[in-house]
């Protein structure tokens, strides 16, 4: 039933971390507001892949790899042979779930382009070992790795997907960030087993409430841009616009009409001439 599984999302992804001192909102703020921005990459790079992917296979191309990069305010999504070379590939502008041109035709990658697929085949190569083989798409889903180079780091993605009748699919995301070296800073894993939620699973009269996410001692904030990412695709399909989070004894609220993650106040905070209005 609908409303068992709606039980289910909101008790299964929902706790709180607790932690003897909370970062102070000064030290915060700018960490959020680094956040969002990878988010909204994330996001651009996640519709678009998802886009192109949906064109191609309604277009019967047979790939072996993809590739999705961004130069200055165009996104490109490549899809490659076996030899690695492009043979379709689409431009994305202003709007990531249309695209603004493609081109079917069998080319040879740029050097830019050839470096990053390099780039990328050798950190997957890297996070598969790391995850001991761990990282594989569940029946049902997709996984999707995205790479994307941001503040002298590298962000390598794997956000589980599908493009079946799923109102919110959810769980099995990766987030691995090596330095300029190549070598591993941080690592993220959403432990969760993926899950979605489909409209065959909804009854009449049936209503999600809210969604609150974790963000544990283990993951810290680095989860975040995946969880705004993922709500900001799909939220619309369960008629949610916010969701909550806590970390560090610290309270959040998303809103994705907004695309604002607001940071709520201690009382102490509250009261200081700083914050009040």
């Amino acid at each position: 039933m609908f409303k068992q599984i709606a039980t289910l999302i909101l008790t299964g992804i929902s706790f709180s971390c607790f932690a003897q001192r909370s970062m102070p909102i000064e030290k915060l703020q700018p960490i959020i507001e680094l956040l969002q921005v990878e988010a909204n990459i994330l996001l651009t790079y996640e519709v678009s892949t998802q886009s192109a992917l949906l064109m191609a296979k309604k277009g019967k191309i047979i790939f072996n790899d993809f590739l999705t990069y961004q130069n200055k305010d165009s996104t490109f999504v490549l899809f490659l042979s076996k030899k690695k070379q492009c043979k379709l590939e689409y431009l994305f502008l202003n709007d990531n779930k249309k695209p603004h041109s493609h081109s079917i035709r069998m080319r040879a990658l740029d050097d830019k382009e050839a470096k990053l697929l390099d780039l990328k085949e050798n950190l997957i190569q890297k996070a598969e070992v790391l995850s001991e083989d761990s990282i594989k798409a569940e029946k049902g889903f997709e996984l999707h790795s995205l790479l994307i180079p941001l503040q002298e780091e590298y962000r390598l993605y794997y956000l589980t997907a599908t493009n079946k009748d799923s109102l919110f699919p959810s769980g099995n995301d990766y987030l691995f960030v090596f330095n300029k070296d190549r070598e591993l800073v941080d690592q993220t894993h959403l432990l969760f087993r993926p899950y979605s939620l489909k409209r065959e699973d909804q009854t009449y009269g049936s209503k999600i409430l809210g969604i609150s996410y974790p963000l544990d001692s283990r993951n810290g904030l680095s989860s975040l841009p995946i969880y705004i990412c993922k709500f900001r695709i799909y939220n619309k399909n369960i008629g949610i616009s916010e969701f909550r989070a806590s970390w560090d004894r610290r309270h959040f609220t998303y809103n994705a009409g907004t695309n604002q993650l607001k940071i709520h106040l201690f009382y102490n905070e509250k009261m200081s001439p700083k914050y009040r209005k």
